[in-house]
């Protein structure tokens, strides 16, 4: 067993029944960002609490390790580091059958292991308020995006189309009877999809092996795959269902039309903007699932703060930061 499906099938579920954390308090697998220098490491899992200011905090890093029972205590200065970095007070180290828990350290090696799991902080602590914690720069940026947008022109237009152009895709990628015409799906990839070094080539790949094609998208809708193995197998040629050239930035595409109040695209000007607003510090290199599934939950947090006047799916969320970081600031107008 890999240790993604350790996490996902042993140590999660432990984590939910036996050491009663409320799932909606678990942060994983590898979504949790940890700045080493100029390397981002990832956290396995990272459980949560809230403070009387509604802040969330970290409670405890958990990492997960594929190994035998005897040799989990090697994974202590990694997660304690893990932990240090994250000021988080305490840290676990599994395989899915032994769990060491450790109150963490100023230092590293200082760390002291505990009898069992640490007591969790009380209910009240552990949900998560309806009351979004959000910078005034932030708020302000989003009021004036909403301001202009009512007015309907260019940057309406332009949230309009990506609206639509995931809902036109999803109706087909959802419907059997669609999905099956080979000439209207490779059509509407070729309208609704964004434009990219190497579409064309991706395009005719599909028409080529139109059967992965059907099968790539079968996993990506699969309700009972978790999301990191969605990805896993889906992108690129050498995963179980990739086609080449349907990298990472094509598989969220698909993902935002399957899923379009769940899913979104990944684009380095959206992760730039979430830099300028410090909504995040780290350097998302747009490569990776964990990047991605860092940036995607990070719009559907920001997701509630938006009036959202005409209804639009997750893309809106995208476009606002895509137009702020590509035409707002540098140009202070929105049209």
């Amino acid at each position: 067993m890999s240790e993604l499906l350790v996490a996902l099938d042993k140590v999660k579920p432990d984590l939910v029944d036996r050491f009663q954390f409320p799932e909606d308090n678990i942060q994983g697998y590898g979504r949790v960002p940890v700045q080493m220098g100029t390397k981002t490491i990832w956290a396995d899992f990272v459980l949560y609490y809230y403070d009387k200011f509604y802040r969330r905090k970290i409670f405890c890093v958990i990492e997960v390790k594929d190994c035998k029972d005897s040799d989990i205590d090697f994974a202590v200065p990694q997660a304690e580091s893990y932990a240090q970095r994250l000021n988080s007070p305490f840290f676990c180290c599994t395989n899915g059958n032994i769990y060491s828990w450790y109150m963490t350290g100023s230092l590293q090696g200082d760390s002291i292991k505990l009898e069992d799991c640490p007591t969790l902080p009380a209910k009240r602590f552990l949900k998560k308020s309806k009351i979004i914690n959000a910078t005034p720069y932030l708020f302000e940026a989003i009021t004036n995006f909403e301001t202009n947008i009512k007015l309907q022109k260019r940057i309406y237009e332009d949230s309009e189309w990506h609206n639509d152009a995931t809902n036109e895709l999803h109706n087909i990628l959802t419907s059997i009877e669609k999905i099956n015409d080979k000439d209207l799906v490779i059509f509407s990839l070729k309208k609704y999809t964004m434009k990219s070094r190497g579409k064309t080539e991706l395009l005719n790949n599909i028409k080529n092996n139109y059967a992965s094609f059907k099968n790539l998208v079968a996993q990506l809708k699969a309700t009972n795959v978790p999301i990191e193995i969605k990805i896993q197998n889906t992108t690129g040629k050498n995963s179980k269902y990739g086609i080449e050239k349907g990298g990472l930035f094509f598989i969220t595409q698909l993902l935002s039309a399957l899923y379009p109040m769940e899913y979104t695209v990944i684009e380095p000007n959206v992760i730039n903007a979430m830099k300028r607003f410090h909504i995040t510090d780290i350097d998302l290199k747009n490569e990776t699932a964990q990047d991605y599934l860092y940036f995607n939950q990070i719009c559907l947090d920001l997701f509630p703060l938006f009036e959202n006047p005409f209804n639009f799916n997750l893309s809106y969320v995208h476009n606002f930061l895509w137009h702020y970081e590509a035409e707002y600031f540098p140009n202070k107008t929105w049209d």
